[in-house]
């Protein structure tokens, strides 16, 4: 420690802002633990926020828009042609989507009484992180959450130094609509991100090493992706690869393994991302790496280290915002004592139901998950889907409910009307109708036993007995 340095002591402190960050903080919070928040950029969100799920999917609401009003010629509506304005598009996405949810976790955190400090952060020990900055200081604690997610990857054999080849950082800022774009990878990023290109105007080349798009999907589910993308893409390379890049006047020559060199003018690279674990002090905890670079974890989310928990990309796979924000409440409940929650290490074994195949749920795409574990595939034809099923039965239950008249016939809620429009009462001799109009007389009023009971002397029979009988025949 730097003579001078300002020394904050807390019960946790969380390395890290993103969804996991920011989900762990807040439980500690709510368990009545002292929390401080470390973020390189003084920010609530990470990069789902700012470099990720809420940009892109912003993004693919306009290409959504678009597409709807190409669709509506179909049926006689025709806004013209589209007219796109970047700046305008790129000022509603930070200002009305992105930062108005900064705003409000920053409110949150408020609320809270989260501190949120500015500053890249490292471990001095097990005990203590020094944060950098303008205002340096040394944070200590009981307890420490890392959850410093990821950044996306660069193959070096594609790193050429030129502008013109994004990653999706990037791509999200939409510098221009190129007339030619290459997309380097079929994962959801670079479906996305071509998606909204090729919405924007752009004709987008993909080129994928696998066999298929969004590899470890359940096929079927991936086919009518794959039938939407055929359409909108220019060309979908499937089982090659992107072996060189190279500057040509104004543009970037890419060479596809298979096909003759092609020109575009912007280059999206989206081949995975990886964890942030460089330059933390690590190696002067007790955490452990695995051979990826992930930090490795036990279902409680603990490190190897009594004092340091791990959540959210920097543990692993699958890098996903919702997984982080479990980790993150796991790994409070474990800090504040309460062992009720965990992270299921193998999910419970679930049938899902996808055009007629039935897969379990810790496997899938033809092989398993997880260690240890026989995954079932098989393919039925469903008998009646289960929504089917599911309003049948709230419509049995509707009819058990459905109000009686005096009569004990059943009275059909609004107006008197059936859902035929027909108004009247419906018998066919056995109580549960027949179509026929007619009014009932009281005494066939019945039991729910199915017997009858004589009606009350205060009711007189709308029908004379003889006509009643007839009715009921």
């Amino acid at each position: 420690m730097v003579m001078g340095d300002l020394v904050t002591e807390v019960d946790v402190a969380v390395l890290g802002g993103g969804p996991g960050g920011y989900s762990a903080a807040f439980r500690c919070a709510e368990l009545g633990l002292e929390t401080v928040m470390i973020d390189a950029g003084h920010r609530l969100g990470g990069a789902c926020l700012y470099e990720g799920c809420i940009p892109s999917k912003a993004l693919l609401h306009v290409a959504a828009v678009l597409g709807e009003a190409e669709r509506a010629k179909e049926f006689g509506v025709d806004f013209g042609e589209a007219r796109i304005s970047l700046d305008p598009m790129r000022k509603w996405k930070a200002e009305r989507v992105v930062g108005k949810l900064a705003r409000g976790l920053a409110s949150v955190a408020k609320a809270k009484g989260v501190a949120v400090i500015g500053g890249r952060g490292a471990f001095e020990d097990s005990r203590s992180i020094r944060v950098g900055g303008d205002e340096p200081q040394v944070v200590r604690f009981k307890h420490a959450i890392l959850a410093t997610g990821s950044v996306p990857v660069m193959p070096p054999e594609l790193a050429i130094g030129s502008d013109r080849i994004m990653d999706s950082t990037a791509a999200l800022e939409v510098p221009d609509i190129p007339e030619r774009m290459l997309v380097v990878g079929g994962g959801y990023i670079g479906l996305e991100l071509g998606q909204v290109y090729a919405a924007l105007g752009s004709r987008v080349t993909l080129v994928e090493l696998t066999e298929g798009l969004l590899p470890g999907v359940d096929r079927d589910l991936v086919q009518p992706l794959a039938r939407r993308c055929e359409k909108l893409f220019a060309a979908i390379h499937l089982g090659r690869k992107v072996s060189a890049l190279k500057p040509s006047a104004g543009a970037i020559e890419a060479a596809i393994e298979g096909e003759a060199p092609q020109t575009f003018d912007r280059v999206l690279v989206a081949v995975g991302r990886r964890a942030v674990t460089e330059s933390l002090g690590l190696e002067a905890t007790r955490a452990a790496l695995t051979e990826r670079g992930f930090v490795a974890i036990d279902e409680r989310c603990r490190t190897g280290d009594p004092h340091l928990y791990a959540i959210g990309d920097v543990t692993g796979e699958p890098m996903l915002a919702h997984r982080a924000m479990r980790q993150g409440k796991v790994a409070a409940e474990c800090i504040a004592g309460r062992p009720c929650l965990r992270q299921r290490r193998r999910p419970r074994s679930r049938l899902h139901r996808s055009r007629g195949r039935l897969v379990r749920g810790d496997g899938g795409a033809g092989r398993p998950r997880g260690q240890g574990g026989e995954v079932f595939v098989g393919r039925l034809r469903p008998r009646r889907h289960h929504r089917t099923e599911r309003r049948a039965d709230q419509a049995d239950r509707g009819r058990r409910l459905q109000p009686r008249d005096r009569c004990g016939h059943r009275r059909p809620r609004g107006g008197g009307a059936d859902r035929r429009g027909r108004a009247g009462h419906r018998d066919r001799g056995d109580g549960r109708g027949s179509g026929r109009h007619h009014p009932r007389a009281p005494d066939a009023v019945r039991k729910p036993d199915g017997g009858r009971r004589e009606p009350p002397p205060s009711i007189v029979p709308l029908t004379p007995p003889n006509e009643a009988e007839a009715c009921r025949e």
